[in-house]
């Protein structure tokens, strides 16, 4: 598997301190394919918080327009498989 970051936004959380969301393609093979899917990290000091979610689209270009989405909308790794189901 590969993986690239495509895209990162800053926010707080709950409790008001600074989070990074580093947001990231996903590219693979499975049964002949190149399938592609996305990672989301939320780091805040020394704690990371991850969530990926592979195949979900053959198209590179798709993949990369959902992850704006998602970066625009600070979704968190909490949020991504809830976010995913609702848009796709």
């Amino acid at each position: 598997m590969n993986k690239t970051l495509v895209r990162t936004a800053l926010t707080t959380d709950q409790t008001g301190r600074s989070v990074q969301l580093d947001y990231y393609l996903l590219s693979e093979y499975t049964a002949g394919l190149e399938q592609y899917g996305t990672e989301v990290v939320l780091r805040r000091g020394r704690e990371d918080e991850r969530c990926a979610v592979g195949c979900i689209t053959p198209l590179a270009s798709s993949m990369t327009r959902i992850i704006g989405l998602l970066a625009e909308a600070t979704v968190t790794p909490t949020g991504l498989r809830d976010v995913l189901e609702d848009i796709l």
